[in-house]
């Protein structure tokens, strides 16, 4: 009875493990998702005053 009891537990313990490391991942995605967009929109920008110097000149 009690080796099921420490079973369990230790089954819940894997479980509350693995959703603190799942989270952290979803977090670090998040953030280089974030990065990754602030990037690409100042690759955008970058490319609109490029265009606007070829037209001045």
């Amino acid at each position: 009875m009690v080796n099921i009891a420490a079973g369990i537990f230790a089954f819940i313990g894997v479980i509350i493990i693995l959703a603190f490391v799942f989270g952290g991942l979803l977090e670090a995605q998040r953030e280089n998702d974030y990065k990754e967009r602030k990037i690409s929109e100042l690759e955008e920008r970058v490319y609109e005053l490029e265009r606007r110097i070829e037209k001045r000149k």
